[in-house]
């Protein structure tokens, strides 16, 4: 078998729309789309209860439902099923193992209204260890945005992170501009607050600009067949990478900064994003050496 794509199945709209956009990018990779509900029992309650029996039915329900969905937008699609059992979130992250790409509603089922990202989403994108697409919309009932460009974040590190090469893929396969965002802050040039004497803001807010420039000719160079846009934002990263984020059908955001502090914790900058974006949040990590 193929690359696959694992779409994570619980029943609610979120993921039946996490369907669609993962089927739909399977037929342009020409993948084979799994379709996986973990089956997660209450605390001691035996395998042949009549209520276990009611969660298999209901996941084998949920499944078909998205089945049909993904075959309707992606017919030529092949698509799997796979009912398991135990923790949605560890089992999705075991499913990452082999994946080529895992992709998840932004808030489950049993999610509270209240909370912007599903615990599933979260430790996914936490612990994956490959790319993790979140479906992101104006609301968790609402369907993803389907046009406008593919935007994604860099921190000034060079041109050849994995999430780079993730959002040009993504932007060439759907033949829209490649958006790159960079944020910096006077702040974070000074040391222990002090201001040297002398300083010329002028000449440092023109230095950043030529170093964007270049990286930006350095990608173009790179990736002919694609439009790169650039925007340079004098603020905080995730402020830039949200307000491109609204006119934009896929965010692509590196799971971890380059200020990482805590192993498989991730970024600061990507973790809002994920809980505030407007459309489909890509997060990529670097692949791991051999």
């Amino acid at each position: 078998m193929g690359e696959q794509i694992v779409v994570g199945i619980d029943g609610s709209a979120s993921a039946v729309h996490a369907t669609r956009w993962a089927a739909r990018e399977a037929a342009r990779r020409n993948a084979v789309l799994r379709l996986v509900h973990i089956r997660h029992w209450p605390l001691l309650l035996p395998a042949e209860d009549m209520y276990a029996e009611e969660l298999t039915a209901k996941g084998r329900e949920w499944l078909a439902t998205a089945r049909a969905a993904a075959q309707a937008v992606a017919p030529d699609v092949y698509v799997v099923t796979d009912l398991g059992s135990g923790h949605p979130a560890r089992e999705l992250v075991e499913e990452t193992e082999h994946a080529a790409l895992v992709v998840v509603g932004s808030r489950g089922l049993g999610g509270f209204r209240s909370l912007l990202l599903g615990s599933v989403a979260n430790v996914l994108a936490t612990h994956a260890h490959c790319p993790v697409v979140v479906l992101r919309a104006r609301t968790p009932e609402a369907p993803p945005p389907s046009d406008g460009p593919v935007v994604v974040g860099v921190d000034g590190g060079g041109t050849g992170t994995e999430a780079v090469e993730f959002a040009a893929a993504a932007a060439a396969a759907r033949e829209v501009p490649l958006v790159v965002v960079h944020a910096w802050t006077y702040e974070g040039l000074l040391t222990a607050g002090r201001v040297p004497a002398g300083i010329d803001w002028d000449e440092i807010a023109a230095a950043r600009r030529r170093s964007f420039d270049e990286e930006l000719a350095a990608l173009r160079e790179r990736f002919t067949g694609i439009e790169v846009r650039g925007s340079l934002v004098r603020g905080r990263p995730v402020d830039g990478i949200l307000e491109q984020a609204e006119h934009a059908q896929l965010v692509v955001v590196g799971a971890h900064g380059r200020r990482r502090l805590v192993p498989g914790a991730v970024g600061a900058t990507a973790h809002a994003v994920l809980h505030h974006a407007t459309c489909p949040v890509a997060v990529v990590g670097e692949r791991r050496k051999p």
